[in-house]
């Protein structure tokens, strides 16, 4: 199914989505919205009453989606513990690789106002305990199980690239946007934390 297929309502807020991932809020406009979603400007405030309306429920709509993120990875059953938090890893990277605009949308006010009593601020923490919760039983020789602080650097060391490509590409050698170098990055972080 085509965007284009979609109802307006749900047209307008997936291009809103696309926009923030794509190009970042700096690129939203109503009428780039509009152009995009294939309505009127009008239909923006018809179905949303303001652009600031639409803005935050599409953030959340993203928050709704990266909240199944790790159990949706993480319960593969036909993967061994190993191959799922790969899998996770992966996808998480990926994501974040392909809209960046919206992971820093997310973070905007934290960064940019101190403020970390936000809907993403309260989901994301709840993320990193499923995380820690969900790989519990990966266990290592010689460890009980990936610490809390493990978890945070891991997800550290995969986001941070994400984020900032040309910081650390530069400096690694390492093209995060290619699958294959994503994977071995990825699997060097999971040799380091399990074996």
């Amino acid at each position: 199914m085509s965007i284009k297929d979609f109802p307006p309502r749900d047209r307008i807020i997936a291009t809103t989505i696309n926009i923030i991932g794509h190009e970042g809020m700096q690129a939203l406009t109503t009428r780039k919205i509009a152009q995009e979603a294939g309505v009127n400007i009008a239909a923006i405030n018809y179905y949303f009453g303001s652009k600031d309306k639409l803005v935050e429920l599409a953030l959340e709509k993203t928050l709704d989606e990266m909240a199944g993120l790790p159990g949706d990875l993480l319960e593969l059953q036909k993967l061994d513990e190993r191959a799922r938090l790969r899998a996770f890893l992966s996808g998480l990277m990926g994501a974040a690789i392909k809209y960046p605009g919206l992971v820093k949308a997310h973070l905007f006010p934290t960064f940019m106002h101190n403020d970390y009593d936000t809907p993403f601020v309260r989901r994301f923490a709840a993320f990193l305990a499923d995380i820690h919760d969900k790989t519990s039983d990966l266990k290592a020789e010689g460890r009980e199980k990936i610490t809390k602080s493990g978890i945070v650097q891991i997800v550290s060391a995969i986001l941070m690239p994400a984020l900032f490509p040309k910081i650390f590409q530069e400096f690694s050698q390492i093209d995060f946007a290619n699958i294959e170098a994503r994977k071995a990055y990825i699997d060097s972080l999971i040799r380091h934390y399990l074996d």
